[in-house]
């Protein structure tokens, strides 16, 4: 059985009472006691009168509304850095970096396929990469220099060697 609970107490002396449970026995599990970094709503609501309580609990949703907006404007405020793989020897297998994000396996072949030697294509749509992989590093070798200056949907991928 796994839980936790959050125990608001009517002072500071019997919080501290509480500590001295913690590593005790309960349920055939040792319990692990600590102190909140914050009061809770119950134990402020006693101490503070009722504008103060509301204004604390208006503030509070205010806070935690902006930092979920934040959190979801992180993704697309982050870009992915691409792995430096200028000086991986060649390879039959390339790696291919910053594609648009709705990119289809298909899109990527179709570039690809038209050169000597292609097998497959893996794409990584959620890390916006691929691998193509080829039947030797000569063929490889050949589509990544013709891929310098491949553009699609806007984007323009950088084409490398995977590594080994």
């Amino acid at each position: 059985m796994k839980g936790q609970a959050f125990i608001t107490f009517e002072d500071q002396d019997q919080a501290q009472r509480a500590l001295e449970l913690n590593g005790t026995g309960l349920l055939q599990k040792k319990i692990e006691v600590k102190l909140s970094h914050t009061s809770s709503n119950t134990s402020l609501a006693k101490k503070l009168d009722k504008n103060e309580f509301e204004e604390y609990l208006n503030k509070r949703k205010l806070e935690k509304e902006s930092r979920r907006k934040t959190q979801k404007e992180l993704p697309a405020q982050i870009k992915r850095q691409k792995v430096n793989l200028s000086n991986t020897p060649p390879n039959k297998i390339l790696l291919i970096q910053g594609l648009p994000s709705e990119i289809t396996s298909a899109e990527v072949e179709h570039h690809f396929k038209i050169f000597r030697g292609f097998i497959e294509v893996r794409l990584v749509a959620v890390r916006k990469v691929a691998f193509v992989e080829y039947d030797n590093e000569k063929n490889a070798i050949s589509a990544k220099e013709s891929s310098l200056d491949w553009e699609i949907k806007g984007e323009k991928p950088s084409v490398d060697y995977a590594k080994k």
